[in-house]
């Protein structure tokens, strides 16, 4: 899979009856700034007009399409959760996934009389002059601002109860997924204060596989992406996602993708590094040892929208 342009706003103007395919690679956040035309998807057509907001995930496929009489200029960006380990909870990833599963039930569209759409107006009229860090900050605010309700922390009532089900699901907001991918269960279990069966138990009803399976997950889909983002040597890629030794990565990615790490590479190709211009690929610096790992000691406190 290639992401470009992830979280840089960008324009495309169409011509009258001209058309627009959405990007498939990413959640795909877009805006009429200016003229009418529609949004052409599976089983349904909406028209959309001057400052309404369109949010897709990944799973829908479609295009717009402009009116017969106007041209029209869409402003739009992408969101990748997947390039954002090191900022996103795994309670994040998980809500994520489970609504870009639903298809175009996902899909949400703003009228432009919503504050959220005004809000999208505002940031891409700031744009200019911005830093490019400052500038993916304010597309991240709308991100935040369109998934409110699904990315709502757990109350401080709920945090206050020291019940290992409670404390497991705080905990889990709170993890990036590179603390968790770092975290042994042992230092998870100890965290929730419960048993590590205890523990293991209560991590399987919450994501329907165990603990290890999840991590092993995540750690392939991270090398997965690094394998065509960069031109590092597949030993490195290994170790940075957890692995030290190269026969076990290679066997896991076989078993998990049908292929080998460097069979992936050459299918897909190594360019997706200049098809980020506003985000750099991560560091490459390796995971760190078991027994080198920072305990976990801190306790962590198709819809319309009107």
């Amino acid at each position: 899979m290639k992401y470009q342009s992830h979280l840089c706003l960008e324009e495309v103007d169409l011509p009258a009856s001209g058309e627009w395919q959405l990007p498939l690679s990413c959640w795909c956040f877009v805006r009429v700034e200016q003229g009418q035309g529609y949004w052409l998807g599976p089983g349904e057509n909406r028209e959309m007009n001057t400052g309404d907001v369109f949010v897709a995930p990944t799973t829908v496929k479609g295009w717009f399409r402009a009116s017969q009489l106007t041209t029209i200029r869409l402003q739009h960006f992408q969101f990748c959760p997947d390039l954002m380990s090191g900022l996103l909870s795994l309670t994040e990833r998980q809500q994520f996934e489970k609504l870009a599963a639903k298809g175009r039930l996902a899909i949400r569209v703003f009228p432009a009389s919503h504050a959220m759409a005004k809000r999208f107006a505002e940031i891409s009229l700031e744009q200019n002059g911005k830093n490019s860090l400052l500038r993916r900050c304010l597309l991240l605010e709308i991100v935040g601002s369109v998934f409110m309700k699904e990315l709502s922390p757990a109350t401080r009532t709920e945090a206050a109860i020291l019940s290992a089900t409670k404390r497991i699901k705080v905990l889990l907001e709170h993890l990036t997924e590179e603390e968790f991918l770092n975290a042994s269960a042992d230092e998870l279990a100890a965290y929730c204060g419960c048993s590590l069966r205890h523990f293991s138990r209560l991590f399987l009803q919450h994501f329907g596989v165990s603990l290890r399976s999840r991590q092993t997950d995540m750690r392939l889909a991270k090398a997965r992406r690094l394998l065509v983002e960069t031109d590092s040597r597949v030993m490195t890629v290994a170790s940075a996602c957890g692995y030290r030794h190269l026969g076990v990565f290679n066997a896991l990615f076989k078993k998990r993708f049908g292929m080998t790490p460097t069979e992936w590479r050459h299918q897909n190709g190594r360019d997706l590094a200049s098809a980020l211009p506003c985000l750099p690929a991560e560091p490459m610096d390796p995971a760190p040892a078991k027994a080198g790992r920072k305990p976990l000691t801190s306790k962590p406190a198709v819809v319309t929208e009107t």
